[in-house]
């Protein structure tokens, strides 16, 4: 669990202590990492629940309501959540058998991935001129035509804001399009 003040209430503390359950928190930020649910079980959950829809689709094709849902919610939690999926979960997560390398790994892994060129200094030292110049104004101005603004998406940023660029810049091109047709 995260640590969320709503979760430490004395209701849950005391049904911890009734039921042998020992709660733990996840330091802020980090559950979508540690949490152990949030990897093979919880899409192996979603892959079953898509094919239950699927089914229902297939066989009369109408809407799949409320109604359905809670009808297959027990079947689907059942054959989703099994032991070895949940155990699957713990070790991709590296809880358990402890391997925290995991984890340590993929986030470093990720750090690197977004850290920028390092940066250079001049010393004063003649032999170093090969330091590029500070941009110029004309290298920022906005692109002027639709072409122009296609070949704009850098090729070698992290592709997570690339693919965030790219959706803002194909809507800027149909835009830029339909000014060069008007």
């Amino acid at each position: 669990m995260d640590n969320h003040t709503a979760h430490l209430t004395s209701d849950f503390i005391s049904y911890c202590e009734e039921n042998k359950i020992i709660p733990f928190a996840f330091p802020p930020h980090t559950p979508h990492i540690l949490q152990p649910l949030h990897g093979m079980p919880f899409l192996h959950y979603k892959r079953i629940y898509r094919r239950a829809i699927n089914e229902q689709a297939h066989l009369g094709g109408y809407f799949y309501g409320k109604v359905d849902f809670l009808a297959d919610i027990a079947r689907v939690r059942a054959e989703a959540l099994t032991p070895r999926t949940i155990r699957k979960g713990f070790s991709e997560r590296g809880l358990w058998t402890l391997n925290p390398d995991l984890i340590v790994d993929r986030l470093m892994a990720k750090w690197e991935g977004q850290m920028g060129p390092d940066l250079q200094g001049f010393d004063g030292n003649e032999e170093e001129q090969n330091i590029p110049s500070s941009p110029t104004n004309a290298s920022f101005s906005p692109p002027t035509t639709a072409y122009k603004l296609q070949k704009a998406l850098p090729s070698d940023m992290i592709p997570g804001i690339r693919r965030s660029l790219k959706k803002i810049f194909d809507e800027s091109l149909t835009q830029a399009h339909i000014m060069e047709q008007q």
